[in-house]
């Protein structure tokens, strides 16, 4: 599973990059990556399972280019921002969890475990009955995603 860590600050990329790395799933973390390197892996069919990203200025309509590429990567956005002024709206957008920068570690922790804990789950299940690819349209399927938004998604003309 591959885990993006998308932050401004050094720092704080590093610090939540090590969160990952310290969680007991076997995870590829890359740091340093901005959203237009992201949204190119759209291209070579690698999907990430999981991206943390800072609250940039546009990052309402990042989430939402994000979400259109990647329909099945869960978002976390972590955030110097006071959750009571961008938090609904960053739900709202398609991220799957906010957290203010100063939230306890554990409480971050308990959140990545669980999010990365279905997807481990869905690939355990499988069996290695299924490639990652189709995972990916059985959990669209799961979603609700039409056959148009599937195969938008999936780079598949119909």
């Amino acid at each position: 599973m591959s885990v993006y860590v998308i932050d401004k600050h050094p720092l704080m990329r590093h610090a939540i990059a090590n969160l990952f790395r310290k969680l007991p799933f076997e995870l590829t973390v890359i740091e340093d990556k901005s959203i237009d390197d992201l949204i190119s892996l759209a291209d070579t069919n690698e999907f990430p399972s999981l991206i943390s990203m800072d609250a940039s200025a546009n990052v309402l309509e990042d989430i939402k280019r994000l979400k259109k590429k990647f329909p099945t990567t869960f978002i976390v956005v972590i955030s110097g921002q006071p959750a009571a002024k961008i938090e609904s709206s960053i739900l709202l957008s398609g991220a799957d969890s906010y957290f203010e920068k100063n939230c306890p570690t554990e409480k971050i922790c308990h959140v990545l475990r669980y999010l990365l804990s279905t997807i481990y789950q869905v690939k355990e299940s499988s069996n290695s009955k299924f490639t990652e690819r189709q995972i990916q349209l059985l959990d669209m399927v799961d979603k609700g995603l039409s056959n148009q938004e599937i195969a938008n998604n999936l780079d598949i003309k119909l």
